[in-house]
C-alpha cells in the first residue's frame, strides 16, 4: 500500500468552476487531468478518485460515437454558464444563445470511468484523439501505473486555514511544509514561496499533519475526513494526524487518527490491522481567509469604508460627524443580532484595538441634520467583542455583536476620524 495517499491533502486547483475546491490535480500519462481527491486506495495499486471536474483525453479508436446537442443558456447548470461566459463559448442558433454539449459513447473497457457513456461534456478535440471537459462530479478507477504526477497548488497568502506536514527521514532529520505533489516514487513539499523540495518515498519513515491556524481546531481546517476500517470490521472516522513506518513490520507501524476536536481524542491503529482507508467530506470544515490591506484601510464585513472627519462641538458636548455613510448596511438576524467584523491595517502586528464602537445619534436644527455622539456615549458604550487578532499580513480583525438598529461609528480617538455603517 503506497504510504502517502492515506493522508489528508489540501490545495486549490485551477479550474474555471464557481467555488470549486479540489484537493488534488491528478495528471494521467494519457494527458487526462482529474480534479478532485483520492477517495480510496487498495493494496493492488488501484485508486478510486472522486472528481468535481475532469479534462479527459482518449484515443479516438476507443470512442464509439459522439452526439452533440445545443443547450439553451437558461437550461445550463451554473458551472457551465460560468465556463461558457469565461471562454466565449456560446453559439447562436436561430437567434438563441446556446452551448453545444455532447454525449460521448465508448467502446467496452475503453476508459477508467466504468460508464459506457458520459454525461453532457464539452468536446474540445475530435479525431485521432478525443478530448473533452467534464464539469459533473464523477468517480474514476485508476491504477498507479497510469498516473504521471499528482499536483497541488501552494496556499495563497490570504489563506489562514490548512494543514502542513512534517516528514521524518531515515537519517533522523525532519522537513516541514505544505504538500506540493507526488509521483509513484517521490514526495514533494512547498518549503518556501514557490520553492519545492522532493524526497524519495522510501526515505520518509514518519508523517505528521499539523493545522496551521492556532485559533482553529484541526477539524475546521481539514476539507476531508479519513475513515479507517479495521480487520475486525470497525470503522474509525476522524483525521489522520500521524503515520509511522519506522518499524520493520506492519505490526510495529501505526496510524494515529484524531476522532474529536480535542487532541486527546486520538486513537492508534496498527498498520497490520488496517484493511481500508477512505475519505469523505468534512461537515465541520470552516476555512478562514485573510484580506490584504493598505495602510489606513478599514473594512466592515469585507466592505471598504470611508473615513469621516469628526469635529468637537464644545457648546453642546457633541462629537459631530461630517456626514454618515449609508452604503454599508448590515441586517439583524432571526435572533435580533448582527455580527460586525472589522478589519484594519496594523503596522506593528500587535493586535491593538484601534476603535471605539458607539451608536450615532441624529439631531435636527433649523438648518440641517447633525449626526454625532458624546464623550458620555463613548464612556458608556459596551458592545461584546472578540479579542483583536492580527494576521501575518498586518490585518487585524475584531468582531462586535450589535442588537439594535441604527447608525454606528467606529471612532479613532487618535486621529479624530471615524467610519460608519448602518444596522437594519
Amino acid at each position: 500500500m503506497k504510504k502517502l495517499l492515506l493522508s489528508t491533502i489540501f490545495a486549490f486547483a485551477i479550474v474555471t468552476v464557481a467555488n470549486a475546491i479540489v484537493t488534488q490535480k491528478v495528471v494521467l500519462r494519457d494527458g487526462s487531468v482529474l480534479y478532485g481527491y483520492i477517495q480510496q486506495q487498495d493494496g493492488k495499486g488501484q485508486l478510486t478518485i472522486h472528481t468535481d471536474s475532469a479534462l479527459i483525453s482518449i484515443s479516438g479508436k476507443k470512442v464509439a460515437d459522439i452526439k452533440p446537442s445545443p443547450v439553451a443558456v437558461n437550461e445550463l447548470t451554473p458551472v457551465w454558464k460560468i465556463w461558457a461566459e469565461n471562454h466565449d463559448a456560446y453559439d447562436n442558433v436561430n437567434g438563441k444563445k446556446t452551448l453545444t454539449l455532447s454525449k460521448v459513447f465508448f467502446k467496452k473497457d475503453s476508459i477508467a470511468n466504468p460508464n459506457q457513456t458520459t454525461a453532457d461534456v464539452k468536446v474540445l478535440e475530435e479525431g485521432a484523439i478525443v478530448r473533452y471537459l467534464e464539469l459533473t462530479p464523477s468517480v474514476y478507477f485508476i491504477k498507479w501505473k497510469e498516473i504521471l504526477t499528482i499536483q497541488a497548488e501552494q496556499r495563497s497568502k490570504t489563506d489562514l486555514s490548512g494543514i502542513d506536514r512534517v516528514y521524518k527521514l531515515k537519517n533522523g532529520t525532519t522537513e516541514k511544509g505544505q504538500y506540493a505533489g507526488e509521483t509513484e516514487n517521490l514526495l514533494k513539499l512547498y518549503v518556501g514561496k514557490l520553492k519545492v523540495k522532493s524526497f524519495d518515498i522510501n526515505d520518509v519513515v514518519k508523517y505528521e499533519y499539523l493545522p496551521i491556524n492556532p485559533n482553529q481546531d484541526i477539524f475546521a481546517q481539514s476539507e476531508l475526513l479519513d475513515i479507517i476500517k479495521t480487520r475486525g470490521g470497525e470503522e474509525i472516522k476522524g483525521i489522520i494526524v500521524e503515520q509511522s513506518y519506522e518499524g520493520k513490520t506492519n505490526a510495529e507501524n501505526y496510524f494515529k487518527i484524531q476522532t474529536g476536536k480535542e487532541a486527546a481524542l486520538t486513537r492508534e491503529v496498527k498498520v497490520s490491522d488496517i484493511v481500508e482507508v477512505r475519505k469523505t467530506d468534512n461537515p465541520d470544515y470552516q476555512p478562514q481567509s485573510d484580506i490584504l490591506l493598505d495602510e489606513g484601510d478599514v473594512y466592515v464585513n469585507r466592505q471598504k469604508t470611508l473615513w469621516l472627519g469628526v469635529k468637537e462641538q464644545a457648546k453642546n458636548d457633541i462629537l459631530q460627524l461630517d456626514s454618515i455613510n449609508t452604503d454599508i448596511v448590515i441586517a439583524l438576524d432571526a435572533e435580533g443580532k448582527a455580527i460586525v467584523a472589522v478589519e484594519y491595517w496594523s503596522e506593528k502586528n500587535d493586535g491593538a484595538k484601534k476603535f471605539q464602537l458607539v451608536k450615532v445619534s441624529k439631531e435636527k436644527n433649523k438648518k440641517n441634520v447633525i449626526y454625532g455622539f458624546t464623550y458620555k456615549d463613548l464612556a458608556t458604550s459596551n458592545y461584546p467583542s472578540t479579542e483583536p487578532k492580527t494576521s501575518v499580513n498586518h490585518t487585524t480583525r475584531v468582531e462586535y455583536t450589535i442588537r439594535a438598529k441604527g447608525g454606528y461609528a467606529l471612532y479613532d480617538a487618535q486621529q479624530h476620524k471615524a467610519v460608519t455603517f448602518m444596522v437594519k
